[in-house]
């Protein structure tokens, strides 16, 4: 079994530019048949943890990758996170309030 890929915020700026290179190759179908077009981005993670740390310190990481997908590049990037267990998880994206504007719109909790 393969080791697990911690989620960071260089992986998910990794994936960001790999969404925006291939927007790239697609301008000229874009253009060609006149399509509009947004690149969506879904992080979906179970991940259970008693670790406060470790918590924080992926709240964070979400929260530069939020922030990397409004850089007004072209194209824009609309993240989505699905993140879960609730219970777990909620209480530390409440703690900051630069992610309230996400909550419920962006960020999903299940």
């Amino acid at each position: 079994m393969p080791p697990r890929e911690t989620i960071n915020y260089t992986t998910i700026k990794r994936d960001f530019e790999a969404l925006r290179s291939g927007y790239e190759n697609y301008k000229f179908f874009m253009k060609e048949y006149g399509i509009e077009t947004k690149l969506y981005f879904f992080c979906y993670v179970v991940w259970e943890t008693t670790k406060k740390n470790a918590k924080e310190d992926q709240v964070l990481e979400f929260k530069k990758s939020f922030e990397n997908a409004k850089i007004k590049l072209e194209p824009e990037i609309n993240f989505y996170l699905l993140i879960g267990p609730k219970d777990d998880w909620k209480d530390y994206f409440l703690k900051d309030g630069s992610l309230d504007k996400y909550l419920n719109k962006q960020i999903h909790f299940f």
